[in-house]
């Protein structure tokens, strides 16, 4: 026992000595973000000081922010177990970091990790696996995707869905337990053994079955009707006995009758007769009389006859069929009905041809789902991002594969200050973007430009100094705040900056001076906050008795 303790100690004495001289060689990193990393992001096992300058270049580059420190940690397990630290020397990106390690993850995870208890596996079949996930943390970890995903490079961040209650930091957190109604609606992510593909679906049975939260990699609300809600349990085999389909079936005995009478294997006989609901005394067990939305998901069921489809194009939910032949595809698109070519809009045969004769639609919403849901080139975007109506823009610049120039002009040319707000949250933005941002006239623009983590210590400093109430206290959000920034905010002449100030101040001198501040609510926010030790307490008391 005593050689335990002891090694321990010598250990930990070494290590700091290590810790300490990489803060001394990297002295353009605050110190507290560096020991961040190093408690958060690194292997229990392996807290080597090439693993944590490995982090730290991530961290220059604005790959990371010491916010998300913890979700590297299962990476860099694998980079120390599986002895892949030569091969770092090629990986400058968090996607780059992610294709090296995920295929090795399961390799090296504990038993406990595997059966983690925030990310129960609650049903599995050789079909399906159902996971909930009972914190922020898991959600972020749910979202990565399986590399044989096909929609997996797609996303905004490669390998990753684009789920707003799975993004690092406060604001994922805070969609999280919005979302989630602080945990009482669980979260679960459904995951398809065959075609790698994953959906995530919030169990909030206070919305009907319009409002449901379930959503692909692309955070697509596609199956927010019944017949497209009843493809999709029949596209994940077993569903139906899980807590899931429990809660897709609660509330209405429609989707289950549909489910009953339309299953994977219906014949198209079958389909047909359901479609023109050829009998007359036709009834559900749940004695209801037959339900338009029966005849919806007959047409949009992928076994259904082809000579049905085409009497029947002009219906919108016919172009929802995913085996809906190319011609009446081309029949759908051309189609006088706005709602016809909606739906038609949003089919995965649309080609890169057809696409292109949307950008001229009378119609902004036909324009909206040509945008959102299909994949864009560079020309394509050029064009959606000059069009009149303002979600068209956004949806279009927001493409992965948006371009710095196309950004750029956005942000100078674009006249809906929410279209240069939204678009701060593109991957592709770099500082050159955020400095166009931060001389926007609209306030909200620059607020969003300033939280950005990529906005540099010089940028947060000149906010501070000379900007408005709003965007000061915006700048005191940002992952890359120092201890400049922080007394700067605490010198200024609003009350509300300093209020900010002493709540996110993460040093015992910077709480000491918040201290002395003439307003109480700022001598209250420094007394609660976190860091406040004791000799800050003590001050505290002694200045209330004197």
């Amino acid at each position: 026992m005593y050689l335990h303790e002891m090694r321990a100690i010598l250990e930990n004495i070494f290590l700091n000595e290590s810790l300490d001289s990489i803060i001394k060689d990297n002295k353009d990193i605050p110190e507290e973000v560096i020991r961040k990393y190093h408690s958060d992001a690194l292997d229990d096992n392996n807290k080597s000081d090439r693993a944590l300058n490995f982090v730290l270049k991530l961290h220059r580059k604005g790959e990371i922010i010491p916010d998300e420190a913890k979700n590297l940690k299962n990476h860099m397990r694998v980079v120390s177990k599986l002895n892949l630290f030569p091969k770092l020397k090629e990986v400058n990106s968090l996607s780059s970091l992610h294709e090296l390690t995920s295929p090795h993850i399961d390799k090296v995870a504990t038993k406990k990790e595997l059966n983690d208890a925030d990310s129960p596996v609650v049903f599995e079949n050789e079909h399906i696996k159902i996971t909930q996930h009972k914190t922020h943390d898991s959600a972020v970890k749910g979202a990565m995707l399986h590399k044989d995903n096909p929609v997996a490079n797609q996303c905004n961040e490669k390998g990753k869905a684009q789920w707003c209650l799975s993004v690092g930091g406060e604001s994922g957190k805070s969609y999280f337990d919005s979302y989630t109604r602080n945990g009482s609606s669980p979260l679960y992510t459904i995951f398809n053994k065959k075609t790698k593909r994953v959906h995530a679906l919030v169990a909030d049975s206070s919305k009907s079955v319009s409002d449901r939260e379930l959503r692909d990699e692309k955070d697509r609300n596609m199956y927010d009707d019944y017949p497209s809600l009843n493809n999709f349990i029949n596209s994940h085999k077993g569903i139906e006995d899980s807590v899931v389909g429990e809660h897709l079936f609660k509330g209405s005995d429609i989707p289950k009758g549909i489910h009953k009478e339309l299953p994977a294997d219906a014949t198209p006989e079958k389909i047909r007769e359901v479609a023109e609901n050829l009998k007359p005394n036709f009834r559900l067990a749940a004695n209801l009389n037959l339900n338009p939305n029966f005849r919806l998901a007959a047409l949009a069921h992928p076994n259904a006859p082809h000579d049905l489809l085409a009497s029947k194009i002009h219906i919108p939910h016919t172009s929802m069929n995913p085996n809906l032949p190319k011609h009446l595809l081309a029949t759908a698109l051309e189609h006088p009905d706005d709602e016809v070519r909606n739906m038609a809009v949003k089919h995965h045969k649309l080609t890169s041809d057809q696409i292109d004769k949307f950008i001229t639609d009378k119609n902004a919403t036909v324009r909206t789902n040509a945008v959102v849901n299909n994949d864009l080139s560079s020309d394509q975007i050029d064009r959606f991002i000059t069009d009149e109506n303002a979600n068209v823009r956004h949806n279009a610049i927001s493409k992965p594969n948006s371009s710095s120039d196309q950004i750029n002009f956005v942000l100078k040319n674009d006249k809906h200050p929410a279209v240069k707000r939204l678009l701060m949250s593109h991957k592709n933005i770099d500082n050159s973007h955020i400095q166009t941002a931060l001389n926007d006239a609209d306030e909200d623009v620059r607020t969003a430009a300033i939280q950005h983590k990529k906005a540099t210590e010089e940028d947060l400093s000149n906010v501070l100094e000379n900007g408005i109430e709003k965007t000061k206290i915006a700048a005191l959000d940002n992952k890359n705040i120092n201890s400049n920034h922080i007394i700067k905010a605490l010198d200024d002449k609003n009350a509300n900056v300093r209020n900010k100030a002493a709540s996110v101040s993460f040093l015992p001198k910077h709480i000491d001076k918040a201290l002395d501040d003439k307003e109480t609510s700022v001598r209250f926010r420094a007394i609660s906050n976190p860091n406040a030790n004791t000799d800050n307490i003590d001050k505290a008391l002694n200045d209330y008795i004197s």
